[in-house]
């Protein structure tokens, strides 16, 4: 593992598990619900139990990943691609609740959180990481906030057994 690599694997990226626990209680406990609140404005059903299956499912997958990572110290794209992606979180958030002029669950944590968070995940990848790292974590990050938003504005995208 090179000194890059290993600096920018620090103890900080586990901000991330912990940062979604608080998020999704949010998005859980938050005014009426996300699950609610996305229903509400989609007019198709999103139940609370494919939330949290859903959030589950990725927590887990962070989780893995990230200890990848963290073992094998060369995958500093995949942090970037998890900082991206809850960049892309936190701005849905805060897009959605402009345009509506409602409160969407997750609109605090993504704001104060997660926005810092992707942001400083994404510069450390400037400033320490390949250019390649760098970009193939934004276009993995970018793919995967693209169909999370897909899903949350339509679930019957998901297979059967997830909803």
């Amino acid at each position: 593992m090179s000194r890059m690599e290993t600096s920018y694997l620090g103890r900080w990226i586990w901000l991330f598990p912990a940062t979604y626990l608080v998020h999704l209680g949010e998005e859980v406990w938050g005014g009426e619900g996300y699950a609610a609140w996305i229903s509400r404005l989609t007019g198709s059903p999103f139940p609370r139990s494919t939330l949290l299956l859903l959030n589950a499912l990725l927590l887990v997958g962070m989780i893995l990943v990230l200890s990848e990572a963290q073992r094998r110290g060369a995958l500093c794209w995949v942090v970037i691609a998890i900082g991206t992606a809850v960049l892309g979180n936190s701005v849905l958030h805060l897009g959605m609740s402009l345009v509506t002029r409602t409160y969407s669950p997750g609109l605090i944590t993504g704001t104060l959180l997660w926005l810092p968070l992707g942001l400083y995940s994404i510069w450390r990848g400037f400033a320490r990481g390949k250019r390649s790292d760098l970009w193939l974590g934004i276009v993995i990050g970018l793919v995967a906030t693209v169909l999370i938003s897909l899903v949350a504005l339509n679930p019957r995208l998901l297979p059967a057994f997830l909803r």
